[in-house]
């Protein structure tokens, strides 16, 4: 387990809290997101790498 309540935030388990039914939250004993707050964390991590993706790829760019 990470830090605290860290891996709640880290991308596979945004992806598990935006799938995860009813039925599959009660289970589970880890600590999800709600699903609202899974579909945010994953928005925000491609928001964040397609920015250094264009980035990378316009200081890089050798034409």
């Amino acid at each position: 387990m990470l830090i605290g309540n860290l891996a709640r935030w880290l991308p596979f388990n945004a992806g598990q809290a935006l799938g995860a039914g009813a039925r599959a939250r009660a289970m589970t004993s880890q600590d999800l997101l709600p699903r609202w707050g899974g579909g945010t964390v994953l928005a925000v991590y491609t928001l964040v790498f397609a920015a250094l993706a264009v980035t990378t790829s316009m200081r890089r760019d050798v034409s």
